[in-house]
């Protein structure tokens, strides 16, 4: 690391693909977002690795954001949460895996914990590498987003972000977090199964409760049919809105 380097690079990590961009923290910029393409035979430490051999410069960054896409989380009540306990959350919810490390991130709003795991090499080989290293979940900052646009209206809110492998569902009364839970599915009626599962869990009301839409994938319009069948406010966040997401989340 140099330390005349004042350069904090953040990176998104999912199986695909690596985003990443750099943000100087004197000069206020950020730089474009880059997308570099894993080798997906390869396990995510050995992706890293190539990873930095690659661009090497990034080494010198002073800190990094590393930004884990994954459905392997929990969301656990502030007033419930004690760190000492966090495996016990986490595998309740999640089959044990040998070498992995279980993290956690702390949000204000929604006052919860969210807890979920990384694989124990590519821990060490980040925080080797980057001694002020910050670990987020892809979907904590989408949570703060819309628990303060959730408080708008007078209606409970489903929100829901698409992408190619898998959907967040969050579901929100008046900023208080009901329900946040990620499916894996890659198909349209997979996809508003799942849906329509998590309405009925939380018992929104089709006639007067919410559901919006972040993200687009190819097959969007045939799972919006289906949904406007069965729920009156359908909605898509508005561009500018989007945009302010899609920013936190790359």
């Amino acid at each position: 690391m140099n330390e005349d380097n004042f350069d904090i690079l953040s990176i998104r990590l999912n199986a695909d693909c690596f985003k990443y961009a750099t943000f100087n923290d004197v000069e206020q910029e950020t730089s474009e977002t880059f997308i570099w393409k894993t080798d997906v035979s390869l396990s995510l430490t050995a992706n890293l690795r190539k990873f930095f051999q690659e661009n090497e410069e990034l080494c010198n960054c002073q800190q990094a954001l590393i930004k884990l896409e994954s459905t392997r989380y929990v969301t656990v009540p502030i007033e419930l949460f004690n760190e000492t306990d966090a495996e016990v959350f986490f595998y309740h919810n999640h089959t044990k895996r040998e070498n992995e490390t279980v993290l956690y991130n702390k949000l204000k709003s929604p006052e919860i914990a969210v807890v979920y795991g990384l694989d124990t090499n590519a821990y060490h080989l980040l925080t080797a590498q980057f001694p002020q290293t910050r670990f987020i979940v892809h979907l904590c900052p989408i949570l703060t987003q819309l628990a303060e646009k959730s408080r708008q209206g007078n209606n409970k809110k489903m929100y829901i972000n698409l992408t190619p492998d898998f959907i967040d569902v969050v579901c929100y009364d008046y900023g208080k977090l009901l329900l946040a839970n990620s499916y894996i599915c890659r198909e349209t009626s997979d996809r508003f199964y799942y849906i329509m599962y998590a309405w009925l869990q939380v018992g929104f009301d089709q006639e007067n409760d919410e559901i919006s839409f972040i993200g687009n994938i190819t097959e969007k319009p045939k799972l919006l049919a289906s949904i406007d069948k069965y729920i009156r406010h359908r909605t898509d966040i508005r561009t500018i809105e989007e945009k302010e997401i899609k920013d936190i989340k790359q």
